[in-house]
């Protein structure tokens, strides 16, 4: 059977570079807080130009082009829909750039995947399948974050945000490990989050093959609704629980590895490159000293680039590949952790 994996891949990160210093006094923290707290030393974040269609299609050409293909039958959008307003779907707008730089996209058609942090891992394992049933010669997977307008403070949407909070039919679904946590405004959490884009074409390649795909729930979900005024009525929001995230990662995380591993009789031993989930690297130093991957084999971007939710695995790998810290030949591990610490889901390639 010919295999099916990673043809080529290709990232946008923008321009402006956001220091930590520049948040704490926005924010009202004491110097060296974010980093100690976190270990992000800085992150990326777009201007009004760089939408996150623009970072898409930018991320989407580079992979194209890596990948020495003329030709997309099929793209998978990994989505980050934290608000109505953003919920557009940018198929069209990225399949119009392929087109207008001489790419073939007669037979393109687009597929929307809300996964978060997961989501594009999620898209993988669907390029994969398209690929495998013959809809598709090449699939093109791309995830691509702009939150700009949620850490900025003065942002039209953190002030409808608040205000719709407030509101006595506002109620928040909290996701939480036996325990309640805590809301914070989107702009308190600001340190955290980065903007960029990145892609990857999957396809028939005698170099790469994807090895398997599993993705597992969280077994300890208690689900919690809280707010203001009136319960379970009117809109609802997701509420960040750091807490919560912190200790599935630490207790379910360790465990899915070795399960979705021996589900493919290999041992973490066997792991060349373990690309995690980037929420910060103070979470994966303590998730190394859980896993018997060594913390050498294992590729962090958040600590200068943030939390950039699903681009984070294609940004990280890219990276990991241009710094040839990713060789020809290595069998690499994606295993993404979120959307809402329900569900880990991992991809194998060698």
């Amino acid at each position: 059977m010919t295999n099916i994996g990673i043809k080529g891949s290709g990232i946008y990160l923008p321009e402006k570079k956001v220091g930590n210093e520049e948040l704490e006094r926005l924010l009202g923290f004491e110097k060296g807080t974010i980093e100690s707290k976190t270990g992000i030393k800085e992150r990326r974040w777009s201007d009004e130009r760089e939408t996150v269609e623009y970072m898409a299609s930018e991320a989407a050409l580079k992979a194209i082009k890596d990948s020495n293909v003329d030709n997309i039958e099929r793209i998978i959008i990994a989505r980050d829909v934290i608000a109505t307003r953003r919920a557009y779907s940018i198929g069209l707008p990225i399949i119009q750039a392929l087109e207008k730089e001489g790419i073939n996209v007669t037979n393109c058609t687009s597929l929307d995947i809300c996964n978060y942090c997961p989501g594009f891992v999620h898209g993988l394992n669907v390029a994969h399948l398209m690929v495998q049933a013959g809809q598709a010669e090449n699939a093109l997977v791309i995830a691509s974050t702009n939150y700009t307008d949620l850490v900025n403070t003065e942002s039209d949407f953190n002030t409808q945000f608040s205000s719709a909070f407030s509101s006595s039919k506002t109620s928040v679904l909290q996701y939480s490990l036996h325990q309640k946590g805590q809301y914070q405004a989107p702009a308190l959490n600001a340190f955290l989050w980065g903007c960029g884009a990145g892609a990857m074409v999957i396809g028939k390649n005698e170099d790469s093959r994807i090895l398997g795909f599993q993705t597992k729930s969280s077994q300890h979900l208690k689900r919690d609704s809280y707010g203001v005024g009136e319960a379970n009525t009117g809109k609802l929001f997701a509420s960040l629980d750091g807490k919560a995230i912190y200790k599935y990662a630490m207790s379910e995380v360790p465990q899915f590895i070795d399960e979705f591993l021996e589900s493919l009789n290999m041992e973490q031993k066997d792991i060349d490159v373990l690309i995690p989930h980037q929420p910060n690297p103070r979470i994966l130093q303590d998730l190394a000293a859980r896993i018997e991957i060594p913390q050498e084999r294992i590729l962090v971007s958040c600590d200068t680039l943030g939390n950039m939710i699903a681009a984070s695995t294609p940004i990280t790998y890219h990276i990991g590949k241009e710094s040839r810290k990713i060789k020809n030949g290595d069998t690499i591990f994606f295993c993404s952790f979120g959307d809402s610490y329900l569900t880990t889901s991992g991809m194998i390639v060698k």
